[in-house]
């Protein structure tokens, strides 16, 4: 998966680091040809430009680790590259997503106070994103937030659902992302809703969603009232939405992404991994 916002030409050459990122999935290489690459960046956004990536492969790394602290260590190094992006290059969204990112693979090992305490420093990392930057399109950072809310005790699972939703509907073209379609139909399968419901909930996301006054990330909680329950998606086999139940979603979103997936001419690493566990999650709910 590729977060990088950058449109512009820089002295340095990404290619052979990013084919072996994204199809070979090659993490150490690709951290020591980027830490070799480091010296070599102008400051500012090219500098940004090699963090960025040194971020995203730290947290790779860290998730590959069967140690926790050996996971903790390369976390560890990810936060603190993002804060040097976020240094370098301050109105750019990718430091911020990438400090987000590995701060919550870090809290995940450790106590849950720590944790609890990790949890408004994400908010407030997303919150930067797509409030104060107003960088509504960071698909990435839509997931993000919906995975916080997803395991947040406090936190409604139908805003979830719309955040990923919204995740969805800015996936970079040429992207695929067999999981953020895999986590939204997690979301809809343990929510569990009835067409009634759904329906009836949609109607009244649609004023909630035209509200004045919210912030984007209050807007989007309610983003399945954009076009309220006579919404089609590509998944939705021609039907309303508010036609379907949760779980019938759940099921429509695996069989798309797969037949998506099925029609990749060259597959990404990190959707091979995707694939294998959307499968596994089919075939689980097909018995019950």
């Amino acid at each position: 998966m590729r977060l990088l916002t950058f449109l512009l030409l820089t002295a340095l050459s990404f290619g052979k680091v990013d084919s072996i990122l994204i199809y070979e999935g090659d993490y150490a290489r690709c951290h020591t040809l980027l830490e070799e690459m480091l010296p070599a960046a102008a400051p500012g956004r090219e500098r940004a430009e090699v963090l960025t990536r040194l971020a995203e492969v730290s947290m790779l790394l860290g998730e590959q680790q069967q140690d926790k602290a050996a996971k903790q260590a390369w976390f560890t190094k990810g936060i603190a590259y993002a804060e040097q992006v976020i240094q370098a290059a301050p109105s750019l969204p990718d430091g911020y997503m990438w400090h987000s990112a590995n701060l919550g693979r870090d809290c995940q090992t450790r106590k849950i106070n720590d944790q609890i305490a990790a949890v408004p420093v994400m908010l407030g990392d997303l919150s930067t994103i797509l409030d104060k930057q107003s960088r509504t399109e960071y698909s990435a950072a839509w997931q993000a937030l919906a995975e916080i809310y997803r395991n947040h005790p406090f936190k409604p699972d139908d805003a979830a659902a719309n955040f990923t939703r919204k995740s969805i509907s800015c996936i970079p073209q040429g992207e695929l992302r067999v999981e953020t379609y895999t986590l939204l139909a997690e979301i809809l399968y343990k929510r569990n809703w009835k067409a009634a419901r759904r329906s009836s909930e949609m109607k009244a996301d649609m004023a909630r969603y035209r509200k004045g006054g919210l912030t984007n990330i209050e807007k989007f909680a309610y983003f399945d009232g954009q076009d309220g329950p006579d919404a089609k998606t590509p998944w939705s086999g021609g039907r309303p939405l508010g036609e379907m139940s949760d779980r019938e979603e759940a099921m429509a979103l695996l069989a798309y992404a797969g037949s998506r997936y099925a029609a990749l001419p060259r597959i990404p690493y990190r959707e091979k991994e995707a694939f294998a566990h959307l499968k596994k999650l089919e075939a689980k709910w097909r018995q019950e």
